[in-house]
């Protein structure tokens, strides 16, 4: 649990655990790419959890893993175990590890409106596009929600009188000495 931050609520993912063995593991510090490497928040709710977990698993686990029953780190093969076993109790579809990773992203931009850069750093994407790649489908929904944000909220007023008499068909062009744009308007030449 030296990667979690009990007194800040954040999780630090900089660490990978190559794992042979229940006796034949290692934690080696890298991952698989550099935005692997990060820091999340967790929420007040989740880090009571932990804390108290921390108490519980002090009793069995003198090398501070966060799951752990015998001093050891969990094999994916009890993950899947518990998965399995919890999903039956909670008579919900069997998921996996990477399943749970699935629900959290869409969990984040479907229910919570996570933005797509919120959501490629939690997860240690390499780029946002990894993301969108996955979950833009998750996304879409948010053009009527958008408009209806939008209403009224810039006070847009038709403007009246205007100096330039721009009228579309005219193109900007900005002054070599000021800088200022000027209007170029379509002349015709003279016959």
């Amino acid at each position: 649990m030296s990667d979690i931050d009990l007194i800040n609520g954040k999780v630090r993912f900089i660490n990978n655990l190559h794992y042979s063995s229940k006796l034949n593991y290692e934690l080696v510090p890298y991952l698989k790419n550099d935005a692997s490497r990060r820091t999340v928040t967790i929420d007040a709710e989740l880090l009571e959890v932990l804390k108290k977990w921390k108490k519980e698993q002090a009793k069995y686990n003198i090398h501070d893993f966060v799951f752990s029953c015998d001093n050891c780190p969990l094999n994916k093969s009890t993950l899947s175990v518990w998965l399995k076993r919890y999903s039956k109790l909670a008579g919900v579809s069997r998921i996996n590890g990477r399943g749970l990773r699935h629900s959290n992203a869409s969990y984040l931009i479907a229910e919570l409106g996570a933005d797509v850069l919120t959501v490629s750093h939690r997860l240690g994407h390499k780029t946002p596009m990894t993301t969108l790649k996955y979950y833009a489908h998750m996304f879409s929904n948010n053009d009527i929600e958008l408009a209806s944000k939008m209403e009224g909220s810039m006070d847009i007023q038709p403007a009246s009188h205007s100096k330039i008499h721009f009228n579309g068909n005219q193109h900007i062009k900005g002054n070599s000495i000021t800088g200022m744009p000027k209007v170029c308007q379509n002349k015709k030449k003279p016959a």
